[in-house]
């Protein structure tokens, strides 16, 4: 083994004990903004400002972008989200016929129309046709019970979307596949599997307001001003050529200002 690693596993992680380390002891990277040491000094990095080519876990040679931590043959999830994935009054947020009066809360208007909330900053990412993308937002009930996402039609076109019941905990996709999970009392991921038909610069979904679970695609949501839904997070992510029992781990765009996709 590494004697570097050797040293940093010895008990109490402080490099000059001589003890092996303890049953289940992990090298554990618990990368946010920074990375902080839980024991011993320093701050390390590993990052770099430009870009990389590395070795994914299923030994298929990938561009890592700068900034993003580079660890050889780890499996790099890559959240699309062009910033700010938990605020969604956000202006990289285009909320139509929507409020947010808080980060984590919309509200419907007082009208019959199409009702949503899109990741609208540009540049978006390319699709190819064949590509695979897993959309995901965690959402939480309050008295809206049904909503949609519906991935961008100049990738998807206009035959892909998926509704959700938040009460009856059901899905019922078109030209996709959908999924419903309860995190916890009233919270749910809920995502869809997509595979896009067009090339085009267009990988991002919208979440809508829906009217039923039959609701048509982009459906007229019939408001009343009060009613609202919480909406804790998004991403969105390449899933080519992966089993489609993967799900992506979630990665948060929050504390990234560029106006290009980070991981």
């Amino acid at each position: 083994m590494n004697p570097w690693i050797v040293n940093l596993l010895r008990s109490a992680g402080s490099g000059g004990g001589s003890a092996p380390p303890p049953t289940g002891r992990t090298f554990f990277v618990p990368l946010k903004s920074s990375l902080v040491l839980s024991e011993g000094t320093g701050s390390p990095t590993f990052t770099r400002a430009t870009k990389a080519w590395r070795l994914n876990e299923r030994g298929y040679l990938r561009d890592v972008p700068s900034g993003c931590a580079v660890l050889e043959g780890a499996r790099l999830v890559r959240n699309l989200c062009v910033t700010k994935s938990e605020d969604f009054t956000n202006a990289v947020w285009t909320k139509t016929a929507l409020t947010a009066p808080s980060a984590n809360l919309l509200v419907c208007a007082n009208s019959t129309t199409a009702q949503n909330v899109l990741n609208g900053s540009t540049p978006w990412e390319s699709t190819s046709v064949g590509d695979v993308l897993y959309f995901r937002y965690r959402v939480q009930y309050v008295d809206i019970r049904y909503v949609a996402i519906t991935p961008h039609s100049a990738s998807f076109g206009t035959g892909i979307f998926c509704n959700f019941d938040l009460v009856g905990k059901t899905t019922s996709a078109t030209g996709c596949t959908g999924y419903i999970t309860e995190i916890s009392p009233n919270v749910f991921d809920i995502a869809i599997r997509a595979t896009a038909t067009l090339a085009s610069v267009g990988a991002t979904a919208t979440l809508d307001l829906a009217n039923s679970l039959a609701s048509p695609r982009k459906d007229n949501f019939i408001g009343d001003g009060v009613k609202s839904i919480g909406v804790l997070r998004y991403s969105s992510n390449y899933v080519t050529s992966y089993d489609a029992s993967y799900v992506p781990e979630y990665v948060s765009c929050l504390l990234y200002t560029s106006p290009s996709p980070r991981d």
